[in-house]
């Protein structure tokens, strides 16, 4: 496996998490897609942001995406990426991999993140999320909106679950 997750000097990183931008998401998408790669989306979103900011301010929120932002990184292999789509939600993308292995990876995510919360202004903070999971194969002509959107579909199923919930597209 080549490491794809190499982009253009300059090309611009989330600055509160380090991760990739969903234009760049995309782009290591492309060669996936045009050649029929198997690959894997998971769609997280960080519970109860709101709350966080709420209570800590925005430096508390800043410190739980940096906490996401660095679990996901831990759980990815060179090859794939990890990108901060919107204020909460995040988008990691495995390259050539199966519906079990997408799985795998977001119950390793979802259980780091439950052990971990963060200490800000004398209050414990906990960091859970709710995982979308959905996988290209055998559907290699969904095309990567398809398989987000299936991700994300099941992300929505995740958070009506309740806390914590990883989901997979199609279960």
């Amino acid at each position: 496996m080549e490491n794809l997750n190499t982009f253009a000097p300059g090309s611009a990183l989330d600055q509160i998490t380090g991760l990739h931008s969903r234009h760049q998401f995309f782009c290591w998408a492309e060669p996936l897609v045009r050649d029929q790669l198997p690959y894997a989306v998971l769609v997280l979103n960080l519970e109860h942001f709101k709350q966080i900011t709420d209570t800590g301010g925005y430096d508390a929120g800043d410190i739980a995406l940096a906490l996401v932002a660095d679990v996901l990184r831990a759980s990815l292999r060179n090859c794939d990426i990890a990108a901060r789509l919107d204020r909460d939600e995040f988008v990691i993308g495995l390259w050539q991999a199966t519906q079990g292995y997408a799985q795998a990876v977001a119950l390793r995510i979802h259980s780091v993140l439950a052990n971990q919360s963060i200490s800000f202004l004398d209050r414990t903070i906990r960091c859970t999320v709710h995982i979308g999971v959905a996988a290209s194969f055998p559907d290699l002509e969904a095309g990567m909106a398809g398989v987000a959107n299936r991700a994300d579909e099941a992300l929505a199923r995740a958070r009506q679950s309740g806390r914590g919930q990883a989901v997979l597209a199609g279960a």
